[in-house]
């Protein structure tokens, strides 16, 4: 089919396809990479680059990750060719996947629990995070040295040291950062996920929101050099404190500090998910999203 034109426009077209079909139509592209040898050969080394774990299909993520020994290989090839996993469902003692079999991760946006079973595998490459269920001064007590000293980019819930629900009792603002960053010598890259879900039942929990305090974390994350990139996403409900979020950012005058407004209407947790799985699928982050205030 594709004899005829030149390989870079082969593969111009079956990016394109692979860019349309991966979010809306996934099923499209397994029919195509069975078209012929060389779409095949395009397409199925990143048709599983990104894997995303819901509800829907949990049950055919356990049975591919807990394999008998006679699809052990075919499922292997699957899971060697995850790049991204993300998992968005939340930790149940009922679940039955089998993180360790994903023995080439790049990022991974789960549950700790899956983290931490991910970085028990040898030589896994992994060094972006994003820990659902846990606070950034968790990081050190429920991930391994190994894993720790080879993180780069971190991400995570921007939670107030004040906040008690998650153990961190009145801790000095530019402590809690340096618990975090301290414990990750290779970290490069920072971010903070500022989203509720924009509900009248979380209208004082948005106004609650001590900005003083968020002031204070990105300061003394600042402080640290080797740091290249300092980056927040103000989604939900935050929205409505959009100008205050900015006037922190532009006191702080710092070319490192970056910010996503992302302006989706978020009215339930399910759309905020939904976001997330188009975000990823079409290789969307925090880090590529980011602006300098000055564009915003």
């Amino acid at each position: 089919m594709f004899d005829n034109l030149p390989t870079e426009l082969v593969i111009t077209i079956v990016h394109c396809a692979f860019k349309l079909f991966i979010v809306f139509d996934p099923s499209t592209l397994v029919s195509l990479a069975q078209t012929s040898r060389t779409l095949h050969d395009l397409i199925v080394p990143h048709l599983h680059h990104t894997m995303v774990v819901t509800h829907t299909n949990l049950g055919t993520v356990e049975r591919l990750t807990n394999p008998d020994e006679e699809m052990r290989p075919a499922a292997e090839q699957i899971t060697d060719r995850v790049r991204v996993l993300i998992v968005l469902v939340p930790p149940m003692p009922s679940s039955r996947i089998n993180a360790r079999i994903f023995r080439n991760l790049e990022h991974i946006q789960a549950p700790v629990g899956f983290v931490q079973e991910v970085a028990i595998a040898e030589r896994c490459p992994l060094r972006h995070i994003h820990a659902w269920y846990m606070g950034f001064e968790e990081l050190e007590r429920r991930l391994p040295p190994s894993l720790l000293n080879k993180l780069t980019h971190v991400s995570g819930f921007p939670l107030e040291p004040s906040d008690e629900d998650y153990g961190v009792h009145a801790m000095n603002p530019e402590r809690w950062l340096t618990l975090i960053v301290d414990c990750l010598p290779a970290l490069t890259h920072l971010a903070f996920d500022a989203v509720l879900v924009d509900s009248p039942d979380n209208k004082q929990a948005c106004a609650d929101f001590d900005m003083d305090v968020f002031r204070q974390i990105l300061e003394a994350a600042l402080g640290y050099q080797r740091l290249q990139l300092v980056a927040f996403r103000v989604a939900g409900i935050y929205v409505e404190r959009w100008g205050e979020f900015t006037r922190v950012g532009r006191d702080l005058n710092d070319q490192r500090l970056r910010v996503w407004r992302d302006s989706r209407v978020y009215a339930e947790w399910q759309d905020e998910e939904v976001g997330q799985m188009e975000d990823l699928l079409q290789r969307r982050t925090i880090w590529t999203e980011t602006r300098p205030l000055v564009d915003q």
